[in-house]
């Protein structure tokens, strides 16, 4: 099996080409670097490749088959891995600020443009996995080094800006914001210690893991609280208490 690129080209906006009719075969068992300066597409075009993107123009092709023909969800599922970056612009930013800094920089009218970023945030896509300890102590030594299992890891999609310029409009295909993964056993086990339900500690973890794909976190204390206030709001919406 194959990837190949066919006259691929890409622009974020009309008439401003990032890169344009790239021919490339990647042949299996051969490893492949795309290197070059900040900005000119190297983190496109791995998008592109791994099915998060689809081209301008021209076309991306697994084995022989183009991936849009394979179906975009498909493809993603069962033939591609990716791995993750950071993406936030500032880190202490959730993905709404971050996308809101980006419009200001680029001296969009603010008032202007709050539908458009809840527009951009509602056609992006997570993707769950429930595992248990073994598994997840795995993703966790291979991803952050850390040689134990732990409740739940998120991994986000997009780097720095790069949210801020994905398609308005849906084409029949969500873009990908990120990756949570949950262990079972420990969503067991904090259950009991905690002493509240099952279905309550599996829906903060759920939400804790999202929250860190928003760009939330809590490694300082003002952050913590911030990101404590917004699991409790999202789960007393839901109705979801710890009892």
């Amino acid at each position: 099996m194959k990837l190949e690129l066919k006259n691929v080209s890409y622009s974020y906006k009309k008439g401003n080409e990032l890169f344009s009719e790239i021919n490339q075969l990647f042949l299996p068992g051969k490893m492949y670097a795309i290197i070059g300066k900040s900005g000119i597409g190297k983190t496109t075009l791995l998008l592109l490749l791994g099915g998060m993107l689809k081209p301008t123009s021209g076309e991306v092709y697994f084995d022989e088959k183009s991936i849009e023909k394979i179906g975009m969800t498909k493809y993603r599922n069962l033939y591609v891995g990716y791995v993750y970056q950071q993406y936030n612009l500032l880190e202490y930013y959730s993905v709404y600020q971050n996308v809101r800094k980006s419009l200001e920089i680029c001296r969009k009218r603010i008032e202007r443009s709050e539908e458009k970023i809840v527009k951009i945030l509602k056609d992006l896509e997570v993707y769950v996995t429930l595992t248990n300890n073994e598994q997840i102590h795995k993703v966790n030594l291979e991803q952050r080094k850390v040689d134990r299992p732990t409740d739940v890891l998120s991994f986000p999609m997009f780097e720095r800006d790069e949210i801020a310029y994905l398609k308005e409009e849906s084409d029949g295909e969500r873009d990908i914001l990120g990756d949570i993964i949950v262990s079972i056993e420990k969503v067991r086990e904090q259950a009991e210690e905690y002493g509240h339900s099952f279905e309550r500690e599996l829906a903060y973890l759920v939400t804790h893991g999202m929250l860190h794909l928003l760009g939330y976190d809590h490694m300082i204390e003002e952050e913590k609280e911030q990101m404590r206030k917004k699991e409790e709001e999202i789960l007393g919406k839901l109705k979801i208490t710890r009892e």
